[in-house]
């Protein structure tokens, strides 16, 4: 079968299910190397119609095909005192929940699941055209051991945030913990500090998550703040946007927990729609003061510096921005305050950092032409503010 794979281990009392995440090719799985050395046996599932396992896999048609599947085969491979684990990533922790609780599992570790799904902007809205009405919510499922079950999240990832926050809500006994300022893929961030092959081993193993006193981890908040903030999210998202209705309760989240950048950047935007630039400036400073590398903070501030003909602010801010940050406004408000401090070499420099492959034809053609303008023999440009 293309959409599962039993790695039997001899000697293996216990016996965990991956759940591979979105956009995993046929015949290929999720946390294949990661978990190598567990000493457990190891179901690998792929659902690779991106179907959030909502039918089971294409290969079972349905839910109830794939759960009695993975009964047959845990009851084949696990010991009397055995236990059944499950993991996931992404659409894989949506499966890690919902299979772990069908399953009785002793151990589950979720990593940036949606416990809702189709939420605007969330990921599971771009694979599924519709669900059943009730069927993609798994915030209330009741679990064996409520206390072993792992849910990671980046609290950046204003859906992640959300749905963190509704499973704790609903089972105030699960491990739910947001890793400050990173965004969905949370494994990564793991791998990188800690090893993520040796968290999963010593939690599936031994209920071990003594990493978690180094991370950068914050607390959920109630259920109805995270509605606010999450509403502020997809307004502005969607909408293009500030929307003054929820205000306060962004402010209070800002204050209560400075470390977390984003309610730092929302309480910016409202402040700024409210006039008071000077309650504008101090939210973005103490959001790139937790998180340098947030871009949208760093362009917000740029703004406000070049309104004000702050150019040399506005330069110092924007010059050292990463590659991986670079963005077409970034190097273009960047090159505009270069022009301003009569720095033309500089300007064109700003310009020729980006790559024009990326962006769209016309904003392409204008970012070429002023290069040429700028680098013509004896040119004597007049420099216009740029807009935004």
């Amino acid at each position: 079968m293309e959409s599962t794979f039993i790695d039997r281990r001899p000697g293996s009392q216990d016996v965990c299910i991956a759940f591979s995440a979105r956009d995993t090719a046929k015949g290929k799985f999720t946390f294949y190397s990661i978990l190598s050395s567990l000493p457990a046996h190891v179901i690998f599932v792929n659902d690779f119609s991106n179907g959030w396992y909502l039918n089971g896999t294409p290969e079972f048609g349905d839910e109830a095909g794939l759960l009695n599947w993975l009964v047959e085969k845990i009851d084949s491979l696990k010991t009397f005192s055995g236990r059944v684990f499950t993991l996931g990533s992404s659409m894989g922790a949506y499966a890690a929940l919902k299979y772990g609780s069908l399953l009785g599992a002793d151990r589950i570790m979720a990593l940036g699941p949606e416990s809702e799904l189709c939420i605007p902007l969330g990921r599971s809205v771009t694979s599924l055209q519709s669900i059943p009405e009730g069927a993609g919510n798994i915030a209330s499922l009741p679990f064996k051991v409520p206390q072993d079950v792992l849910v990671l999240s980046g609290n950046n990832d204003i859906v992640d945030f959300y749905c963190a926050c509704q499973l704790k809500a609903a089972n105030p006994l699960l491990g739910v913990y947001l890793i400050t300022n990173r965004t969905h893929v949370v494994a990564k961030y793991i791998d990188g500090q800690f090893g993520l092959s040796k968290v999963v081993n010593s939690f599936f193993m031994n209920g071990d998550t003594t990493f978690l006193i180094q991370a950068e981890t914050s607390t959920t908040i109630d259920v109805v703040r995270a509605t606010a903030i999450k509403k502020f999210n997809e307004i502005l998202a969607i909408q293009k946007t500030v929307c003054l209705g929820d205000s306060d309760a962004i402010i209070t989240v800002a204050n209560e927990i400075p470390a977390w950048s984003m309610p730092q950047y929302f309480s910016a935007l409202i402040s700024e729609k409210q006039g008071d630039l000077g309650a504008c400036e101090y939210f973005l400073q103490r959001a790139l003061a937790v998180h340098p590398l947030l871009g949208r903070a760093r362009l917000k501030m740029a703004q406000i510096q070049f309104k004000a003909r702050r150019y040399r602010e506005c330069v110092d801010l924007l010059e050292d921005t990463p590659a991986s940050g670079y963005t077409q406004k970034i190097g273009e408000l960047l090159s505009e305050a270069y022009l301003n401090l009569g720095n033309t070499q500089k300007a064109c420099s700003a310009l020729n950092r980006l790559d024009l492959a990326s962006v769209d034809s016309a904003a392409a053609d204008r970012i070429a032409h002023k290069l040429a303008s700028l680098q013509a023999p004896y040119s004597n440009v007049i420099s216009k503010p740029f807009e935004q």
